[in-house]
């Protein structure tokens, strides 16, 4: 009741009771803070990095899905690469083939002559 009466004091009350309660604040926020890493400066600039680099995904993953996107597109042109090479592998493979067949038919043929022709 005698706050009412003399408001200087009760502006005053007002005044220290918020001072505890910084005093108070102040005091529990330095306990936290007593408790982080000591080596936490350190850590500052993985952290940043990590920040930045946090920010650049969405673009990585747009950029991703885009090539994901033209790959597939492509694909039939990749199913038709692979059929002409395959055609080019077996026509080699073929003529390779008969390339040696021609060559072993020579030898042979050097090796025994035949009888009666002359050597």
């Amino acid at each position: 009741m005698w706050l009412l009466m003399y408001p200087c004091r009760l502006i005053s009350y007002f005044v220290f009771v918020c001072l505890v309660i910084i005093s108070l604040t102040t005091l529990y926020l330095q306990t936290q803070l007593m408790k982080l890493p000591k080596n936490l400066l350190a850590k500052t600039p993985t952290i940043k990095n990590t920040g930045q680099m946090l920010e650049l995904m969405p673009r990585v993953i747009s950029s991703l899905d885009a090539h994901i996107d033209s790959g597939l597109q492509s694909v039939p042109h990749l199913k038709t690469v692979t059929q002409l090479l395959e055609n080019m592998e077996s026509c080699q493979l073929s003529s390779l083939s008969q390339a040696q067949l021609t060559q072993v038919e020579s030898q042979q043929a050097n090796q025994h002559p035949e009888i009666g022709s002359p050597p």
